[in-house]
């Protein structure tokens, strides 16, 4: 049978069956096909974490080589295969060094590179690496522009914008009025809150029904309260193939407070 570990906080590599030797013992594929299964959870509430992708390594002297990917499913489960031949190198046949990525979207988000699985002899069939929770975040890119700008802060409103996951915004529309608190916007209890998706069709046939990422960015703008007594958000998606894309004429330089009078001909 084989073993079932996890990376802890402190990204030490633990087996829990006490008759493993150091090394992580596990069931040996056909044809020498390893295959690692594992789970990525949120470290705090132990659910897993959807949607992301998990890279397995081979660590080397000289460079470093990715065995197999895989995306985690909608409990944080994925599976990963690799043959001998992906981990062999100039110095002839050895056991593979492994450690793992995890990516959310493009961004890294967890690696084990300081907690590697030395000289695995067979395959590991389970594995479990814990997200810290600021890792995990549904939201991300929040940026406030009264702080950007003073014009916009001596204005009665606030206006905001920030990015979230799919996971985040079921979590939004669920309970919008603590989503915005866990950003920092706390908004009074008689001011409503309006909700406008743009493109609803596209991001729920994208995200299969609001269960995986797949690259998709979920971005909002949302304006409102003080002496208005609503907060509208507005939200529209789309992949990471536009970012970037596409050119904007500024009104002004980014570095003016507005657009002087005298280019206004």
């Amino acid at each position: 049978m084989g073993a079932v570990a996890f990376f802890d906080q402190t990204l030490r590599w633990i087996p829990v069956s006490i008759d493993l030797p150091w090394f992580v013992k596990g069931v040996v594929m056909p044809n020498g096909t390893f295959r690692i299964t594992g789970r990525v959870t949120n470290a705090e509430t132990q659910q897993g974490l959807s949607g992301v992708r998990v890279e397995a390594w081979d660590k080397d002297l000289i460079c470093n080589d990715c065995v197999g990917s895989a995306t985690t499913d909608e409990q944080g489960g994925f599976q990963i295969d690799f043959q001998e031949s992906d981990f062999r190198n100039l110095f002839g046949d050895r056991r593979p060094d492994l450690f793992f990525k995890v990516f959310r979207d493009h961004s890294l988000i967890k690696s084990t590179e300081d907690s590697v699985l030395w000289n695995v002899a067979t395959a590991v069939t389970e594995v479990v690496i814990p997200i810290a929770a600021d890792s995990t975040s549904m939201f991300r890119k929040i940026v406030d522009l009264s702080a950007r700008s003073r014009i916009i802060r001596e204005e009665p409103f606030y206006l905001h914008f920030w990015e979230a996951t799919p996971e985040g915004l079921l979590a939004f529309l669920k309970n919008p009025r603590a989503e915005l608190e866990k950003m920092g916007i706390n908004l009074p209890d008689d001011c409503r809150i309006e909700t406008k998706i743009e493109n609803h069709d596209w991001l729920s046939e994208r995200t299969k029904g609001f269960t995986a990422a797949d690259g998709t960015i979920i971005c909002n703008t949302g304006t409102g309260n003080v002496a208005k007594n609503y907060y509208n958000v507005s939200l529209y998606a789309h992949d990471q193939n536009t970012v970037g894309v596409f050119e904007k004429a500024l009104l002004h330089s980014p570095d003016e407070e507005e657009r002087r009078l005298e280019t206004l001909e």
